[in-house]
């Protein structure tokens, strides 16, 4: 089950302030230079996304064709709306 909510505080988020965020913290510059050479690009990682039904899609996409996840494990998605607690089906 995967379940995202409107007005996700990860819409859009800046990566330069994320980092800046993260460095005040206690991250240090090593760490996130040992992330770059894992080929991770960490400001594709940190940019959010524009709208919380597609990044529950994705999500559900990168579980249902993941290797290690067997083709036969259920997945759903959902979108909850946290002012008034309603849940609305995106994929069964």
């Amino acid at each position: 089950m995967v379940i995202g909510h409107y007005d996700c505080g990860v819409q859009n988020v800046d990566p330069k302030s994320m980092i800046e965020k993260m460095l005040l913290r206690g991250v240090t510059h090593e760490d996130l230079e040992r992330i770059e050479h894992s080929d991770v690009n960490i400001d594709e990682w940190l940019k959010g996304f524009e709208d919380p039904a597609d990044s529950v899609r994705e999500t559900l996409e990168i579980i249902k064709t993941h290797p290690l996840i067997p083709g036969d494990v259920d997945c759903s998605g959902y979108l909850m709306d946290p002012v008034t607690g309603r849940i609305d089906v995106l994929e069964e």
